[in-house]
């Protein structure tokens, strides 16, 4: 068990959920889920998570301008980036580190690549 606290941020109910149960069987705790920017930045200001998962496509909004707001807010914070699997996903992977993402799962996630996202 690590009992890190966790923020998820995803536009799907469905994605939410599927990673919440995700983590939970990883030793995570899941501390709150929102599927908008203004949601998520109450959010992380509230709960202060140790872990940030955001993705990178928000109802229209930007993931990776979420992550810049949340790095403005705790340049500390860690925050993992959902990114389409597609040909061009290594521009959205570096523009992401470049916002202050700290690493990144490529859809479709999986078990293992949670795990290896947050040990």
């Amino acid at each position: 068990m690590n009992n890190k606290s966790v923020l998820i941020v995803d536009k799907s109910t469905f994605v939410r959920i599927m990673i919440s149960t995700l983590l939970k069987n990883v030793g995570c705790m899941v501390i709150g889920t929102a599927d908008n920017v203004e949601d998520a930045i109450n959010k992380y200001m509230d709960y202060e998570p140790d872990i940030t998962f955001i993705d990178i496509d928000l109802n229209g909004f930007d993931g990776i301008d979420l992550t810049r707001r949340i790095k403005k807010i705790n340049p500390f914070a860690i925050v993992i980036v959902f990114v389409p699997k597609s040909e061009d996903t290594s521009e959205l992977v570096v523009e992401s580190i470049r916002a202050g993402a700290t690493g990144y799962i490529n859809k479709p996630i999986s078990k293992k690549s949670i795990q290896n996202q947050i040990n």
